[in-house]
């Protein structure tokens, strides 16, 4: 059984899937608000209505790395389906990737953000510019709001903090991805999820919707300088039997931090007040989450 933490104000950064998820965990017994300076939230898997369905903007999956994460993955389904509603499914999918699962699941995430959009009052659409421990160890945000436990992802594009007066950095590398999103109604292959598929597009995820099919693809490094024009071209090269109903690319702002930032973040957030959560995997994350909470 997870203890939940009680009595307090607490902030959450971000709202990737863990970062929601970790909000529903906590807000029965805690006044929590979630801080999103962007307009649609997600992050990294932020979701777009197209006709009466909502599509993933870029092409993450959540796809174990080892024998160890897959066993991690079938127990955590269980607490995600029955605790925070989730909609998980074996997927048909065939996989390319480095670490093949026996069973590929699927999530619907949907349900989740559309259940907080409904409660709009926990959501602060703020842009975070000044995090600050303060002497009393309460935690203020920007120049008014104030609390005893802020909960900092990986991938948060903040660069520094204060430690009381003293400045702390933290440092990330700014990255710009690309992502192709191809509406059609037909397609003549195996729906299929691929980490390396060409030179054109590294990631592909092929998903198929009521009426229709969405395919997204990640833009390599070689085609980021060219015109949607010559990035359709490559695109039909790479799919000549797929019919493309409507294309259209979507640009993501990546906050990344290496190994050795991230460690170098870890060090320095105060484990107690600011407190870090591994975002770089959906798995790892939802893990940290259920042993962090069990140590209250």
């Amino acid at each position: 059984m997870i203890k939940i933490i009680k009595n307090k104000k607490i902030a959450i950064l971000g709202s990737s899937p863990v970062m929601i998820i970790l909000f529903y965990l906590l807000k029965l017994k805690n006044e929590v608000v979630l801080f999103e300076e962007n307009k649609i939230l997600g992050g990294a898997w932020k979701l777009q209505k197209y006709k009466n369905s909502f599509i993933n903007l870029h092409s993450n999956v959540v796809l174990p790395g080892s024998n160890k994460e897959y066993t991690r993955q079938k127990e955590i389904n269980t607490l995600l389906k029955k605790k925070i509603g989730i909609k998980i499914k074996r997927s048909k999918k065939k996989i390319f990737a480095l670490y093949k699962p026996q069973k590929y699941f699927e999530y619907d995430f949907n349900r989740i953000y559309q259940k907080i959009l409904k409660n709009s009052h926990y959501i602060v659409k703020d842009k975070i510019r000044k995090i600050t421990l303060l002497e009393n160890n309460k935690i203020k945000v920007n120049k008014d709001k104030v609390f005893d436990i802020v909960f900092f992802p990986s991938y948060f594009g903040i660069n520094h903090f204060y430690n009381k007066k003293k400045k702390i950095n933290i440092d990330f590398k700014l990255i710009e991805s690309l992502h192709l999103s191809v509406i059609t109604n037909n397609i003549n292959q195996k729906l299929i999820y691929s980490d390396f598929y060409n030179n054109y597009f590294d990631r592909i995820d092929i998903h198929k919707h009521k009426n229709f099919f969405h395919i997204t693809a990640r833009i390599s490094k070689q085609l980021k300088t060219l015109k949607l024009k010559k990035i359709k071209e490559k695109f039909i090269e790479s799919f000549p039997k797929i019919v493309i109903k409507k294309l259209f690319i979507n640009r993501y702002k990546n906050y990344y931090r290496d190994q050795h930032q991230l460690n170098d973040l870890k060090t320095k957030l105060n484990k107690n007040k600011i407190i870090y959560i591994n975002t770089t995997s959906f798995i790892a994350g939802i893990c940290q989450l259920i042993n962090l909470l069990r140590k209250y």
